[in-house]
């Protein structure tokens, strides 16, 4: 029989007021507000929430999920095939270099080296950077001794970060345990197209010239299985001497770059999901987009480095002319990808769409912004913003489609102790904001924005104080 002794109900409904007991007094509450009508007529969801702790297998994970379905359904709630599924958070704090809880992120940077790293110190290392850089360089462009800075002065920052991101992708990964064959062709079939772009794009600007390689190798296999292997590969070798170029160790580094990106997106897309709800959730939207501005640009950066080490003909990504595109597009990304996001995580944590249907969205959200990164490294401005664009019109589509649909009655069970975690409060207790204030929150946060608000907000205070 099952014992629900310890384990408390949280339960969300459109058009009620939500509400906690414990379990044992479920029945009671369904008797008096007729929720399992709301229930069972809405197809209602079961989560079940466990703490982010080592040891929790899938078996153990199932059989707890099954046994709360076989409670549910002996007291009147139907919690059909799909329906049911278990959540982990980190309900304690996260440990980071400093032994500071992510929770509070001022304090990551106490106590990193045995004393405070004030604001003075921090401009102190940023200026010598700076100074160093300039004396070995020279005055050149200016972006660079500046990035050069932030990054050595926020070393401690950025490692109590990596730490944090480490944990949120251990805890989403046990949500996301099993990757379905789903997610697997899925993945494939959505990322081969990208792929075949993106290795035809870096093909044509490093002047490999990939079907007469392809042709090559082919006749080397035609004379090997004729008896001439020594001479077909002889051939080979010296087709590809002067077929490749003198490029192709970059094209193989940018290719394996852009099919690990692919295929971590592709295949592992559930876990990708729910660790950006999770950080999202947990750390807020602002939070959430700097880390993917972050993310997105170490990515580009990687591509436009390799093409101006290797073509020459590149502008850096530290120059004038890439970081205006990247402005404009971070801008209107940040605006419009926040509510995407955010949108579709909301269909999947309203209980709208399935794992598979949430797989599928993403894998099509990826498909044209995977094809942008590659025409941004080579330079090819053209097709970035055209596929830049189709990247926008489908967030678009679906911060409307979320906006119009409301949430499936759930009800969220978890054990006393989990649900008086500041993470169960912040990630399922405390009212969200929509999408679409999420979206207006990120692009005024956004650190390539602020610089303007700020000086909108000085213009703003100066007109108030002249006003008679």
């Amino acid at each position: 029989m099952f014992d629900g002794t310890g384990l408390v109900a949280y339960v969300v409904a459109p058009g009620r007021q939500a509400a906690m007991m414990p379990l044992n007094e479920l029945p009671g509450y369904m008797a008096e507000t007729r929720f399992d009508n709301d229930f069972n007529d809405k197809k209602g969801h079961l989560r079940l929430i466990l703490p982010d702790t080592p040891g929790q297998t899938d078996d153990e994970t199932d059989a707890a999920v099954a046994g709360l379905q076989g409670h549910l359904h002996s007291i009147g709630l139907n919690v059909g095939r799909g329906r049911a599924r278990a959540e982990f958070i980190p309900v304690d704090s996260i440990p980071t270099i400093g032994g500071a809880s992510d929770t509070d992120p001022a304090a990551i940077t106490d106590g990193r080296f045995g004393f405070k790293i004030t604001p003075r110190i921090r401009v102190a290392v940023a200026a010598g950077t700076a100074g160093l850089y300039l004396a070995l360089y020279g005055i050149g462009d200016v972006v660079a001794p500046l990035m050069l800075a932030s990054i050595v002065s926020n070393v401690d920052r950025i490692v109590a970060e990596l730490a944090y991101t480490v944990r949120m992708l251990r805890a989403s990964s046990q949500d996301s345990r099993r990757v379905t064959w789903n997610e697997v062709a899925g993945g494939i079939a959505g990322k081969i197209i990208p792929a075949l772009a993106n290795i035809g794009v870096f093909a044509t600007q490093y002047g490999v010239q990939l079907t007469a390689m392809a042709m090559a190798g082919g006749a080397m296999i035609l004379e090997v299985f004729s008896g001439q292997g020594i001479s077909g590969w002889n051939t080979f070798q010296n087709a590809m001497a002067t077929l490749a170029g003198p490029h192709l160790f970059a094209l193989t580094l940018l290719v394996g770059l852009s099919l690990s990106v692919e295929t971590f997106h592709g295949i592992w897309v559930n876990l990708w999901n729910t660790f950006q709800s999770k950080i999202g959730r947990h750390r807020g939207v602002v939070y959430q987009n700097l880390f993917n501005l972050i993310y997105g640009q170490l990515i580009n950066a990687s591509y436009r480095t390799v093409a101006y080490i290797t073509l020459g003909n590149v502008a850096p990504y530290w120059s004038f002319e890439y970081l205006k595109a990247i402005f404009m597009m971070t801008v209107i990304g940040t605006f419009i990808g926040t509510m995407g996001s955010r949108s579709l995580n909301e269909l999947y944590e309203k209980g709208l769409i399935s794992r598979k249907g949430r797989a599928t969205i993403q894998q099509l959200r990826d498909l044209p912004g995977m094809l942008v990164g590659p025409y941004v490294g080579t330079g090819d401005m053209f097709w970035a913003w055209v596929f830049f664009s189709l990247m926008q019109t489908g967030d678009t589509t679906l911060t409307t489609i979320n906006a119009r649909l409301q949430t499936r009655p759930i009800i969220h069970i978890a054990a006393q102790s989990v649900a008086d975690s500041d993470a169960f409060q912040n990630i399922y207790m405390t009212e969200k904001k929509s999408p679409f204030q999420d979206g207006v929150d990120a692009l005024t946060s956004s650190i390539l924005v602020q610089p303007f608000v700020a000086v909108y907000n000085w213009l703003k205070g100066v007109a108030a104080r002249r006003r008679p």
